[in-house]
């Protein structure tokens, strides 16, 4: 009698694909963890920036909508590249974009914030 439940999944990683999954799930903590990190730190940032509530709302929100048009410009050309190169590129241009938003001050976060979208938001969803 044959078993309907499927094939059997006793597989084993190997050490270089537990490497893999671990950096690949690195990549995606650190994504979610710019985004999230900024309405966490809304009191010490609207001070150190000295913005009002509205203006802040603007940098959080340019993550998101950088990230949504990013997206869709991304769909067009995305698989035409390596994706290790890609995934590579796209994780630098968010660690810069990331960097800019430590260190720039006043409209230029909002600049900054709308580049580590951009790349995050492309990176994070061509990892999944």
């Amino acid at each position: 009698m044959e078993d309907d439940t499927g094939p059997s999944l006793d597989v084993e990683l190997t050490r270089a694909e537990w490497l893999l999954l671990l950096m690949l799930a690195a990549v995606l903590f650190t994504h979610s963890m710019d985004f999230m990190i900024m309405m966490q730190l809304e009191p010490q940032c609207r001070q150190e920036l000295n913005v009002s509530p509205q203006q802040f709302a603007i940098v959080v929100s340019s993550y998101g909508f950088s990230a949504a048009i990013a997206g869709l410009l991304a769909a067009v050309f995305i698989d035409c590249f390596d994706r290790r190169n890609t995934l590579l590129a796209l994780y630098a241009g968010f660690i810069t974009g990331t960097r800019l938003c430590a260190i720039s001050a006043g409209v230029l976060v909002t600049d900054a914030c709308t580049v580590a979208g951009a790349f995050g938001a492309v990176g994070g969803s061509f990892i999944t």
